[in-house]
């Protein structure tokens, strides 16, 4: 039977070889002796000696002597040697440590070696045929196998007997591998063909070639990774480690061989670890392996050369995964952590697509990707299983905002979108499912919450910034529940800029000098005021206040000359420790401002910061600095370090905000004192940290090609270490070994093959305390998010679409599936913040490193080794990260119970009247809004529970209690929630450089959006232009008493309210009710029904209803609570605070509800409120087991960014003016395979746009885009 799509027996490559390598210390090794001949005892020259399948080797000189000397890691190895005229000989050996080892060989001579081959055209026609079968064969038909050549074919000789084709070579086959950078050397032992099955046993040695430039070397190692992944030992490795998984790896077990497999016999999922047991696999039948890259072309047509009907593109474009299998001979087979075979090579027999990869796709053993290798050495580690533990039982998220812009004025809404994301990987949080966003003032007060949906790791939302704010500093905070738990340092934060435009409003440019003496600070100051269009404040009077948060200095009334300026000095002693002076201008008629005067101080915080923590006698220390003044502001310094006696030892001086660090070898038993020499001339004295005795002395600085060199060096003689590094809790890099006095520990560190982010370096001893540590960045540009435009764009029309086609990749190629937000914005109004941390810059850096960071964003400006260097500094000056080793080997055990919010809920207790629980009672939430019902039960306590809910602040609950029997004289009692963390003014720089020069920046902003007030303004007044977005208007905020609203009231504004506590409303003595709201309320009408004699109240329209055989009677509250005609009939009017009329179209919320014995929702709500400390005659009304409200708890909607639509000719002729600022914003696009595209038209200014585009790929790279194009008139 054939076999559905392939699993053809191909070949089963067996490569022999002995070799046993650990991820141990590499150990310079010299291996030397001697080969002789075995009959005369004489030596012989050219013997190849090497470590089979390596690239280590050498060859015998003319008195038969050979020296190997390289730096081997510990093992197990095959020496080889080999020549053509003696039989090729292997000797076992071991390494252990740094010896020099001795082998000596005798060589038996060959005594019938075959002829070398001559081919003639004319009679060698076989020969070529033959050849072309083994080339084939042997090489392989994969990409990398055909760009292999064999360099000299006349060494095979052939042997046929019908289908049955052996080679045999008296000298090694020479094979050269342009695509991986290798010249291999075959010492054939055995090749034998029948058909599509193959067996060939040799010895092989590498020789890297020589690349002829960084270009191909780069190639080379990229298409030996390539090679190497997928391949029989990256399996096997996988396989021993457990690690089949994350190397992409899929097994099942068959009884069956694969000639015999169909799909109606399914194979059987197996655990990987019942396939091995210390360095061997156990497989008594077969495995199937899946491994996640796509199958080659050149694979598939070679199914088709077997004879199978397949189509070669449709199946490539399928992407199937590579599908191999394979088959013990005995059931177990040897191998070493590389994947090594280190059995009789007859015993592995490989199918599908390992059987198809030949020497072509071979690498050397002693080639093995680093990060692989580190994950295995790093798994077999005790502390690194402790800290994976520690990590699984205490997960972390991070959150990160992107608004549109940096700052806004008042009226403005800021957009933003969310990303959550696990604080490990970076990967989308599938924890969270709610992020909370607060918009809390300079003042620390809270002015808006809202809770966002987070779905794979995204939310967006808006805020709406009342005109009726004081403008100043704000700050975005934003946190899930699972953040909450932990420190506050974890939360997202960010100031604003928020100004005013409204025309009591008035803005001004500060400008100060400070000196200062032993005894005070003098500040001269000059204040220029203009109104909110530039226009200087000109002979006008001002109070001027000038104050700190503790102390009034000065207060008085000065006018500005004829230019708009005030000109004024202070005088403050040292002892003031305020950051700044608080300068408020007030005048008449307008509000206050607010300045802020940087205070200047002479004395210079200067702190010490020895690498690893120590200074250790008799070793050269790196020490770190930072200088900053007493903002917490980075400042220039320089002086000289001096030991006890006064003598200079070296001099330093600063290279990047008062960062900077210095060399020296400090003695045992001395001090030293740095002298720091300031601008003014003054000096100060900083003792220098004592040295110690602690046994190592770390070392790491950057270096060139994204790379750093790390140093381990130690006082002692000999000790024995471990390094491990780990970035956000996830180990990533190992090394041991033994460090000696006058032999450190040198590794280069390769950036392009580490996460990106803070690494922390630990030095462990031999019993594993830590003893020093090191905090590294690296960056991983491979990694990175690329995000480039399809199609660049250098200007546009005024009101233009525009198209942006987004391709996003990363430097190995890979097009990610990614979900990114796009603003763009006018740059001529809106400037970029260098204090705002971008996506990388918070992700990477500012959330994993405690205090303030100034200009984050100057770390990732470009690649330059310069910046590298300031990164660095500031990685030994800030010292801080989550977690250290001695809280993870404290803790690792414990579980924490973190609480994961997942969905909203709300929780309650049903009671009797009297108070007490209910048990079993059924209760029903409806939510009117979602038109959605829910029903559970109370427990013993009376206590329910709503889970799963999806409801939107601001939607109608109503909430119905029964009990078992029926009854429904019950209370309803929801939990209060508290989910508002405490706010907590922020650490770090107290004052930041820019905040002053940046509101006096704003002006061309703050003037633009008063055009656009004034715009919008003007056609609301105007009743012939409808305004677009009238939404809008009800979303604003309804001050005063007039709309006030009750905690039972669904509906957000009525049509009608009268308020009988005022004017004519006020009942006289002796009305009632039915009387009295007659003529109230237009189109409320009152009529008597003879029959029944009941009331029947109507609204505009609803005796359509009575027409069309309907009830037109309209629905009755009292107190949220629907009730029937006759008991608004005998209400004593003295109880009511106030009757609200909602109209058909507003009362949508109560849906198609009647209420007993009346009317309809349909046809509107008279809803009467009584006074608050009014209580009924009777409870009937109130203990009915309902319960109605506005819940404020639920998710914020979400408004959807307006594009003015310039392609509609009937919007386009207004020609209204455009003076968007945010020209457009896309919280949410999601890029598939790499692509996405996003559209919008341009405003009218003249001016250009600055497109930022920021977003994280499924996998957790990272990823920003700025791009600036033109906006100009048609030429």
């Amino acid at each position: 039977m054939k076999i559905k799509f392939y699993f053809i027996l191909l070949a089963g490559i067996l490569i022999a070889s002995i070799h046993q390598t650990t991820f141990a210390q590499r150990f310079p090794v010299v291996i030397q002796g001697n080969v002789l001949d075995a009959e005369t005892n004489k030596p012989i020259s050219k013997v190849n000696v090497f470590l089979s399948g390596t690239t280590i080797g050498s060859s015998t000189n003319a008195q038969g002597k050979y020296t190997i000397q390289d730096s081997i890691p510990t093992g197990k190895y095959s020496l080889v040697f080999s020549h053509i005229k003696y039989s090729t000989d292997a000797q076992g050996l071991i390494i252990t440590k740094g010896d020099t080892l001795k082998i000596d060989i005798l060589l038996i001579p060959k005594h019938n070696t075959l002829n070398e081959v001559t081919v003639k055209a004319d009679k060698d026609f076989l020969w070529r045929k033959q050849f072309k079968t083994f080339k084939e064969e042997f090489l392989g038909t994969s990409k990398l196998g055909k760009q292999c050549k064999i360099l000299n074919p006349w060494v095979l000789n052939f042997k046929q007997n019908q289908d049955t084709l052996r080679a045999f070579a008296q000298k090694e086959i020479i094979v050269e591998n342009k695509a991986l950078g290798y010249k291999v050397y075959c010492d054939l032992v055995k090749f034998h063909n029948v058909s599509f099955f193959t067996t060939y046993l040799a010895y092989y040695r590498f020789e890297t070639l020589s690349p002829l430039n960084k270009k191909q070397g780069k190639k080379w190692q990229k298409q030996r990774l390539k090679a190497f992944y997928g391949s029989f030992r990256h399996f096997a490795s996988a396989l021993l480690h457990n690690r089949l998984k994350q190397e992409g790896f899929q097994i099942k077990y068959s009884k069956l061989p694969p000639e015999e497999y169909t799909p109606d016999k399914p194979l059987k999922r197996i655990k990987s670890q019942k396939l091995h047991f210390d360095n061997e696999i156990i497989l008594p039948d077969y495995l199937s392996i899946v491994y996640r890259k796509r199958e080659e072309i050149e694979f598939i047509r070679s199914i088709i050369r077997q004879g199978q009907r397949v189509n070669a593109m449709a199946r490539f474009n399928r992407a199937i995964p590579q599908n191999s299998w394979m088959s013990i001979k005995g059931g177990r087979l040897k191998v070493s952590d590389l994947g090594i075979t280190l059995d009789n090579p007859l015993k592995l027999q490989t199918y599908g697509y390992w059987a198809w990869q030949r020497v072509g796709n071979l690498l050397p053993f002693d080639f093995f990707p680093e990060k692989l290798g580190q994950a295995i050495k790093l798994s077999k580690i005790s502390k690194v299983k402790e800290l994976k533990r520690y990590t699984q039982n205490h997960p972390q998220e991070k959150v990160y905002l992107h608004h549109d812009k940096p700052f806004y004025a008042l009226g403005d809404t800021i957009w933003v979108s969310g990303y959550v994301v696990n604080a490990q990987s970076h990967r989308p949080s599938k924890l969270s499912r709610i992020l909370y966003v607060d918009l809390i003032d300079n003042n620390d007060h809270l002015k808006q919450q809202i809770k966002l949906k987070v779905a794979n790791g995204k939310a967006f939302g808006d805020f709406i910034l009342d005109t009726a704010y004081a403008k100043g500093t704000y700050r975005l905070r934003a946190y899930t529940k699972l953040m909450a738990v932990g420190s506050r340092d974890y939360l997202f934060q960010r100031k604003i800029l928020v100004g005013q435009i409204n025309k009591h409003s008035f803005e001004g440019n500060i400008s100060y000098q400070n000196t200062s003496t032993q005894d005070q600070k003098s500040i001269q100051y000059k204040l220029a005021l203009h109104d909110q269009f530039s226009q200087a404040l000109a002979n006008q009077e001002f109070e001027i206040l000038l104050k700190t948060n503790q102390q009034i200095y000065n207060q008085q009334k000065l006018k500005t000359n004829a230019q708009g300026v005030i000109q004024g000095s202070l005088n403050i002693p040292n002892s003031e420790k305020a950051p700044y002076i608080e300068l408020i201008a007030k005048t008449k008629g307008k509000s206050p401002q607010h300045f802020y005067i940087p205070t200047y101080s002479s004395k210079t915080q200067l702190g010490f910061f020895p690498e690893g923590g120590q200074l250790v006698a008799g070793v050269a220390n790196q020490v770190a600095f930072k200088a900053t003044n007493h903002q917490g502001l980075g400042v220039p310094v320089k002086g000289q370090i001096i030991n006890s006696a006064g003598k200079n030892i070296i001099d330093f001086k600063s290279k990047h905000l008062g960062m900077g660090s210095f060399t020296f070898t400090p003695q045992a038993g001395e001090t030293y004192t740095a002298i720091l020499s300031a601008e003014n001339g003054t000096e100060q004295q900083i003792a220098l940290p004592q040295s110690s005795s602690q046994y190592f002395v770390l070392n790491i600085h950057p270096l060139p090609q994204n790379q750093s060199k790390l140093i381990l060096r130690s006082p002692r003689k000999r000790k024995k270490f471990t390094i491990i590094a780990h970035c956000r809790g996830k180990s990533v890099y190992t090394a041991s070994g033994i460090v000696k006095q006058n032999r450190p520990f040198v590794a280069i560190i390769k950036h392009n093959q580490l996460p990106s982010g803070i690494l922390t370096f630990t030095v462990f001893d031999e019993e594993f305390i830590p003893q020093c540590e090191r905090l590294v960045f690296s960056n991983n540009y491979h990694k990175t998010l690329q995000i480039k435009l399809g199609t660049p764009i250098k200007a546009a029309l005024p009101r233009e679409k525009v198209v942006l086609d987004l391709a996003l990749s990363n430097l190995i190629g890979a097009q990610p599936n990614a979900n990114v937000s796009v603003a763009v914005v006018d740059e001529s109004l809106v400037k970029e913040s260098p204090q705002q941390a971008h996506i990388l810059s918070h992700l990477l850096l500012s959330s994993d490193i405690k205090g303030h960071i100034e200009r984050p964003n100057f770390y990732f400006k470009d690649k330059k080794l310069e910046t590298r260097e300031a990164l660095d500094l500031l990685m030994m000056t800030q010292g801080w990260r989550r977690f250290t080793w001695q809280h993870v080997m404290a803790n690792h055990a414990k579980a924490a119970n973190y609480p994961i919010e997942q969905s909203l809920s709300i929780r309650g207790i049903v009671t009797k009247p009297s108070g007490r629980p209910v048990a079993q009672a059924s209760v029903t939430l409806l939510s009117l809004n979602q038109q959605s019902l829910k029903v559970t039960q109370t427990k013993e306590d009376g206590r329910f529970t709503f889970d799963n809910l999806h409801l939107n602040k601001g939607d109608r609950l109503v909430f119905k209690a029964v009990t078992a029997k029926g009854k429904t004289k019950l209370k309803v009692k929801l939990d209060e929630l508290a989910d508002t963390l405490e706010i907590k003014p922020l650490t770090g720089a107290s004052y930041e450089r820019i905040n002053v020069a940046e509101f006096v920046q704003k002006t061309m902003y703050l003037q633009n959006q008063a055009k656009q007030a004034k715009l919008t303004q003007s056609l609301r007044l105007d009743p012939s232009v409808k305004m677009l977005e009238e939404v809008q208007v009800k979303a604003r905020k309804i001050t005063g008493q007039e709309y006030k609203q009750r905690k039972v009231q669904l509906y957000t504004q009525p049509s009608y309210r009268i308020r009988l506590d005022s004017g004519h409303f006020k009942p006289t003595d002796g009305d009632v009710f039915m009387n009295y709201i007659q003529g109230k309320i237009p189109s409320l009408k009152v009529y008597h029904d003879n029959n029944t004699g009941k009331y029947i109240l109507t609204f505009r329209g609803s005796e359509l209803n009575a027409i069309l055989g309907g009830n037109p009677e309209i629905m009755y509250l009292l107190d949220g609570q629907p009730v029937d005609s006759e008991v608004l009939r005998i209400l004593d009017l003295q109880s009511i605070a106030y009757i609200d009329m909602v109209g058909p179209s507003r009362a949508s919320m109560y849906g198609a509800w009647n209420s007993e014995g009346s009317g309809t929702a349909m046809n509107g709500v008279l809803a009467i409120y009584t006074k608050k400390d009014y209580k009924h005659g009777t409870k009937t009304f109130r203990h009915k087991g309902i319960k109605g409200l506005n819940y404020q708890e639920g998710y914020h909607k979400t408004r959807e960014f307006y594009v003015p639509p310039y392609n509609n000719p009937k919007f386009a002729k207004n020609k209204l003016p455009d003076y968007r600022s945010t020209i457009y914003w896309n919280p949410s696009v999601k890029v598939v395979n790499g692509k996405a595209q996003v559209s919008f038209f341009n405003a009218e200014a003249i001016t250009n746009y600055r497109i930022i585009v920021e977003g994280i790929s499924n996998e957790g790279a990272i990823g920003r885009m700025t791009y600036q194009y033109q906006i100009k008139n048609k030429e």
